[in-house]
């Protein structure tokens, strides 16, 4: 997401200025629509993995890639447009960090989504916990379900350790491609020197499969005939709560 600016108030306030964004997250979009076709995926997945390439360049690691913050929107007249969000997570593996200074490191990142050292090692990952997250997202995309269940994250975390998801070709009920199929399942790797080395190889590897292309022709059409309507709906719900909480609010008086 780009900063525009940044700076303090006059009153000494940090600030910074980012840009707007009006669309739905891979999770409101699954949530609505279920689960989405892999032509639709491939695009989604090479936009995360540039903007992935971008934050592993300034040895940044997300630790949070999930579909809650992978949103889709609409820019200069270009649909299904895929931005990765919140980097409030975000771990500095630069190898010329500082560690002569005091710090302390926990299990961060929500449980579905967490790759494996992250949950055994914390301290000790590097760009392919997120590479493994994005696996899971894509897994997600195509399922329409997440790939481990559990009543509490203790369950979750066994099963990321120890189980081999199943494949999206045996949960979706229609056919998927097998070679985006083992792209995922490579992301998804337990031991992460399997894994795939780097977002770019993903989105060179994606690019290169023999699928059904979604065209921009296809993203608009669906933004005007599904897009248009969710966002309203959204923003409806929205304007309704912002009321709420201002009515709320000591010496409000209603209109």
């Amino acid at each position: 997401v780009e900063v525009f600016d940044f700076g303090r108030t006059a009153r000494g306030t940090y600030y910074y200025v980012m840009e707007l964004l009006d669309g739905l997250s891979l999770d409101d979009l699954v949530q609505k629509h279920g689960p989405q076709p892999p032509e639709r995926v491939v695009p989604m997945l090479r936009q995360a993995c540039h903007s992935l390439r971008d934050a592993h360049a300034s040895h940044l690691v997300h630790r949070d890639i999930k579909p809650g913050n992978i949103m889709m929107t609409q820019q200069g007249g270009a649909h299904d447009v895929t931005k990765v969000l919140d980097f409030g997570l975000v771990k500095n593996v630069d190898a010329n960090a500082d560690v002569t200074k005091t710090w302390s490191e926990a299990i961060k990142g929500t449980p579905a989504f967490m790759s494996p050292e992250q949950i055994l090692e914390p301290s000790d990952i590097d760009a392919r916990s997120d590479l493994y997250s994005l696996g899971a997202v894509g897994h997600y995309l195509l399922c329409g379900r997440l790939m481990f269940e559990g009543t509490n994250p203790a369950q979750i975390f066994a099963q990321h350790l120890t189980m081999t998801p199943e494949r999206p070709s045996e949960i979706a009920n229609r056919e998927v491609d097998k070679e985006l199929e083992q792209i995922i399942m490579a992301c998804l790797e337990k031991k992460r020197d399997d894994r795939p080395a780097s977002g770019v190889e993903i989105s060179d590897q994606l690019q290169a499969l023999a699928i059904q292309r979604w065209s921009q022709e296809d993203a608009a059409q669906w933004w005007e005939r599904v897009g248009a309507a969710l966002i309203a709906r959204r923003d409806e719900k929205l304007q309704v709560g912002s009321l709420q909480t201002i009515q709320a609010e000591p010496g409000f008086t209603a209109p």
